[in-house]
């Protein structure tokens, strides 16, 4: 009886520790998440830290998070203006996305924003100089960002670096479907507006043809002041849309509101993702851009 109980508590041991040696990328969002996880496969364990309901921009980091994300050995996020909070993490190495980001493709926020007083007093408009990090919301200028994350990921997992780089490649053909999928959809309301929440899906727009007119927060938790909601109200009449989009991550009080003085359509739709929801990349895309299909078809 001794001997068996000692070989189930070294079998125990045993497996605890291949657990703790297991080779971790740690992820701050789906879509880090879902881009990550189509170049390393199976091969590698890739989490992701931030809880599909939570914005990344809004998201403050537990100890048990900081721990966890502090024992990976990649840790990958987005920009310093979107999950920046995780720049104080003492990872062994820590990834930004958007630096291989090529200056063609870059969005700022810039002109696209009215500036507006939100309850606090404050004045909360984006620098001109922005960069949006949405870039995500883009097939193509994620297939753009991937030689050089493939090339980063293979110095970090050498012993990867063939499936990593055949990865990559099988990734960017399926990159192209995907846009040419989601343009199918997209195609019967091309130059239709878009009124969003907050700021997220300028480079979905940009790549799609659909024209941005204005956002509910231009900050993700700051709440608008009355005589903004007042003014985006009568600009929601004026252009003739029949829908604004919220999103699952952020309050919708105020869009509801919006919505119902506008009287125009609400509908939902996701930048972030949920691994609940999304089986991968491909779902994120499609899902939204048959979502904003249907709202702005007249």
């Amino acid at each position: 009886m001794k001997f068996i109980i000692s070989l189930i508590l070294v079998i125990f041991l045993f497996n605890c520790s291949a657990e703790s040696n297991k080779t971790t990328i740690m992820t701050t969002c789906f879509p880090v998440y879902s881009i990550v996880k189509e170049l390393v496969g199976n091969n590698v364990i890739v989490e992701i830290l931030v809880p599909a309901t939570v914005s990344p921009h809004t998201y403050s980091p537990k100890p048990t998070d900081i721990k966890k994300s502090n024992m990976a050995n990649v840790f990958i996020s987005i920009a310093d203006n979107y999950d920046g909070w995780s720049k104080t993490f003492q990872t062994k190495r820590h990834i930004q996305l958007i630096e291989f980001l090529p200056d063609s493709l870059k969005i700022y926020f810039g002109e696209n924003f009215l500036p507006h007083t939100h309850d606090d007093g404050h004045n909360h408009t984006h620098s001109k100089d922005e960069l949006d990090p949405h870039f995500w919301l883009d097939p193509l200028t994620v297939k753009a960002i991937l030689p050089n994350l493939a090339d980063t990921l293979s110095i970090i997992f050498p012993e990867l670096k063939n499936q990593i780089k055949n990865n990559a490649n099988n990734f960017s053909k399926r990159l192209d479907l995907i846009y040419k999928e989601a343009l199918a959809h997209l195609r019967n309301v091309k130059g239709q507006g878009l009124f969003l929440q907050h700021p997220s899906f300028l480079y979905f727009a940009n790549r799609y043809g659909l024209d941005y007119l204005g956002a509910i927060e231009e900050s993700p938790g700051k709440e608008p002041g009355p005589r903004f909601l007042s003014e985006l109200v009568k600009k929601i009449k004026q252009s003739g849309v029949q829908a604004i989009f919220t999103e699952p991550q952020l309050n919708k009080k105020a869009a509801e509101i919006i919505a119902k003085e506008a009287n125009v359509l609400l509908y939902e739709i996701d930048p972030v993702g949920n691994i609940q929801i999304h089986k991968n990349y491909s779902d994120l895309i499609l899902k939204n851009a048959k979502i904003i299909s249907k709202a702005l078809s007249k």
